[in-house]
C-alpha cells in the first residue's frame, strides 16, 4: 500500500478523492496523513518515501497545526457524521491552502456519515476543487452510498505478515510472542496497544478469574469484577484472552494432556478447568463471552456488560 502512494506521489498524478479500506488499527489512519505530508511538502528531498522537513508545511505537520490539514470524524458522544459537518468542510475547500499546492481531508470512520452527509459529500465529489484531496477512512464500506463508492479510488489495507509485526514491536523494544501475534491477527494497532502493558500480568489475572468463576460464588464474582474494571483500557485483549483461554479448555478436554495450548505455562490450571468444565461447557461459555464483547463493541456499558458475563459464566458451569 505505501508503495502505492509513494509511486502517485512521484508521478505528480494525485487524485482527488480515495477511500482507504481495512481494520481498525491496520495503519489507514497514519498512512493517510504520511500521505498528506508527501504531497503537500513544498521542500526538495532526494530520498524516496522522505519530505524535506523544512517547508512551512512539514514544520506544521510535525506539530499538528497545518491549518491544510483537517480531520472530520464523529463529535464526541455521538455515533454519526452529520450534514453539518460536511458542510461546514465544503465551506472550508472554498479557500486555497495556505502552505502548499493542495489541502487534506480526512473523513475517519466514513460509514458513521448519515445517508444526508453522504449525498451532501456527492457535490465536492462531482465537482472538486483542483487543490483539494479527500481520503475516507472506512472499515465496512458497505455502509456507504453506491454513488460514493464509485467516485473514490478505492484502496485496500491488507493484514501484515508475523514477521512485519515482529519488526514493528522490536522498533519499539518490545520481543513479540505467540500471544502477541495472535492477538494481532496482522494489525500493527493491536500489537502496538500491548508495548506498555504486561502481557504476562494480564494473562495470569484473567486465569485467575476463570478459575475464582468456575469454583467460586457471588462473593468471586465480585473479586473477579474489580480486576476487569481495572483492565477497561484494555478491553479487546481481556476479552481476547478470556477467548483463548476457554478455546484452551475446550481442546484439553477432547485431546491429550500434552497438546499445544495458546496460553502455554498454565497447563496445571486449565487440565483442572478442563476436567470440571467440559467440551460443551467450555464451548458454551466461549459463546458468552463472544456476545459480550460484540454488545460493548456496540456501545452498551461496560461494567454491567461484564457484570452479566460473568453471573452467564457461572449459570453455564453450574448447568
Amino acid at each position: 500500500m505505501k508503495r502505492t502512494l509513494l509511486d502517485i506521489v512521484e508521478s505528480g498524478r494525485v487524485g482527488h478523492a480515495y477511500l482507504f479500506v481495512g481494520p481498525e488499527g491496520i495503519g489507514r489512519k497514519s498512512i493517510a496523513k504520511r500521505f498528506a505530508q508527501l504531497v503537500m511538502c513544498m521542500g526538495d528531498t532526494t530520498k524516496r518515501g522522505e519530505v524535506c522537513s523544512v517547508c512551512t508545511s512539514c514544520k506544521l505537520h510535525r506539530s499538528d497545526t497545518n491549518p491544510d490539514y483537517k480531520i472530520i470524524s464523529e463529535p464526541e458522544g455521538k455515533n454519526a457524521i452529520g450534514i453539518d459537518a460536511i458542510r461546514e468542510i465544503q465551506e472550508s475547500m472554498t479557500r486555497a491552502p495556505l502552505y502548499g499546492r493542495r489541502s487534506f481531508y480526512v473523513i475517519n470512520n466514513a460509514e458513521k456519515m448519515t445517508v444526508q452527509a453522504q449525498n451532501a459529500l456527492l457535490k465536492t465529489l462531482e465537482e472538486p476543487p483542483e487543490y483539494v484531496v479527500l481520503v475516507l477512512v472506512c472499515q465496512n464500506v458497505s455502509l456507504l452510498l453506491e454513488t460514493v463508492k464509485s467516485r473514490l479510488s478505492r484502496m485496500d489495507f491488507s493484514r501484515n505478515t508475523d514477521e512485519e509485526i515482529g519488526e514493528i514491536l522490536r522498533r519499539k523494544g518490545v520481543e513479540p510472542s505467540d500471544m502477541i501475534y495472535s492477538y494481532a491477527d496482522g494489525i500493527p494497532g493491536r500489537a502496538l496497544s500491548l508495548v506498555d502493558s504486561d502481557v504476562e500480568e494480564v494473562r495470569k489475572d484473567i486465569i485467575n478469574i476463570v478459575v475464582q468463576v468456575t469454583n467460586g460464588g457471588v462473593a468471586d464474582r465480585k473479586k473477579a469484577m474489580k480486576v476487569i474494571e481495572g483492565y477497561q483500557d484494555k478491553r479487546d485483549f481481556v476479552f481476547y484472552t478470556f477467548m483463548s483461554i476457554y478455546r484452551d479448555i475446550m481442546i484439553m478436554s477432547r485431546y491429550a494432556r500434552n497438546v499445544k495450548i495458546q496460553n502455554a505455562g498454565y497447563d496445571k490450571e486449565l487440565y483442572s478447568l478442563a476436567r470440571k468444565l467440559g467440551f460443551h461447557k467450555a464451548k458454551e461459555c466461549i459463546e458468552v463471552v463472544d456476545s459480550t464483547w460484540k454488545r460493548i463493541g456496540k456501545n452498551v456499558n461496560f461494567k454491567l456488560s461484564c457484570e452479566l458475563m460473568l453471573v452467564k459464566l457461572q449459570e453455564v458451569i453450574n448447568d
